[in-house]
Order: structure tokens, then C-alpha cells, then sequence
């Protein structure tokens, strides 16, 4: 597949489809031209950056 550059706005845009159901990951591969691999890869990385922020929270609401 051809890769274009996308911004992390247009990425996180792709996984919140991806993650509310609203497309398949064949779709959202198809539609944007991304391979399947890096799309899973970015899904990946927001559940993470998505844990890393909650526990982030909770250490700072603790600590006031």
C-alpha cells in the first residue's frame, strides 16, 4: 500500500472508527490506504497513551 503522511489528529480520527465499531479495520485500511499493520500499530499506542493519561490523573488527584 502507499503510504501518505498523516497528521496524529487524521491517525486518532482512524482509531476512534476503528474503536467504536463504526468501520472495519479492512475499511478504514481500504478508505485511507494505510495498511492493516500501522493501523493496529496506532490503535495500540492510544490505548496506551489513553492508560498512561488515566494513570496520570489518578496520581495527580491523589497527591492533591
Amino acid at each position: 500500500m502507499t503510504q501518505r503522511p498523516l497528521s496524529p489528529e487524521e491517525k486518532l480520527h482512524i482509531v476512534r472508527h476503528l474503536v467504536s465499531g463504526e468501520k472495519y479495520l479492512g475499511q478504514l485500511s481500504r478508505e485511507y490506504k494505510v495498511s492493516h499493520t500501522i493501523i493496529s500499530n496506532w490503535h495500540e499506542a492510544s490505548i496506551f497513551e489513553v492508560g498512561n493519561e488515566s494513570q496520570r490523573e489518578a496520581t495527580k488527584a491523589s497527591t492533591s
